[in-house]
């Protein structure tokens, strides 16, 4: 490790290795851009995300700085709008509803409810819906078990509907998502209208 900057070193479990900054600096040589944005949404998904040390790493002009900083770009464009996928199952649902002209949803906001506020996943404020998509890696202690129940009942019973969907659903299954998604989500206008068009010419 005599070629990295201290700054960039970091020891975890007694185990030399660089810094999250670096790592996703170090990514950016090697991955496409599509493959550099999963690896920011997990370095936020673990809380290794910190924008400061990425900003004064991006200043030393190394190797992969223009891509990461591309990859940032896009990243806090995203935030910005409130359709941020935090999660490849995130990323993937969104994918799909887009794909199938599905009305987006706003991402990872707090929703109120007469017992505390929530943040969820992916909303949808005119139909009342709410749909998490987090996996596993996000849900698999006893506390965080507990919050999620307690969440979804708060939302019912605020009147939300509530959807919780897995990978399988998302990925392996799509057909069937769809034709769930269909009895609660609207589509985009501009589709609907493409569609009516196509319809009233085969007719």
């Amino acid at each position: 490790m005599r070629s990295i900057d201290p700054a960039d070193r970091a020891v975890r479990d007694g185990i030399p290795c660089t810094s999250p900054a670096r790592t996703l600096l170090d990514l950016a040589t090697v991955l496409d851009a599509r493959r550099l944005d999963r690896a920011l949404r997990r370095a936020e998904t673990h809380r290794h995300f910190d924008r400061f040390a990425l900003e004064e790493i991006l200043g030393r002009r190394r190797a992969g700085t223009s891509a990461l900083r591309a990859a940032l770009a896009a990243f806090s464009l995203e935030h910005a709008s409130g359709r941020r996928a935090k999660s490849e199952l995130e990323l993937r649902f969104h994918e799909l509803l887009s794909r199938h002209g599905f009305v987006m949803p706003s991402s990872d906001v707090m929703v109120p409810t007469p017992w505390g506020e929530h943040e969820v996943d992916n909303h949808w404020p005119e139909i009342r819906l709410v749909i998490e998509t987090d996996g596993w890696e996000t849900h698999c202690d006893r506390e965080s078990f507990r919050r999620d129940h307690e969440k979804a009942a708060d939302l019912k019973g605020a009147g939300y509907a509530f959807l919780w969907l897995t990978w399988e659903q998302v990925v392996d299954d799509e057909a069937r998502l769809v034709e769930r998604l269909d009895r609660l989500i609207p589509r985009r206008a501009a589709d609907n209208a493409r569609n009516l068009d196509l319809g009233s010419r085969a007719g």
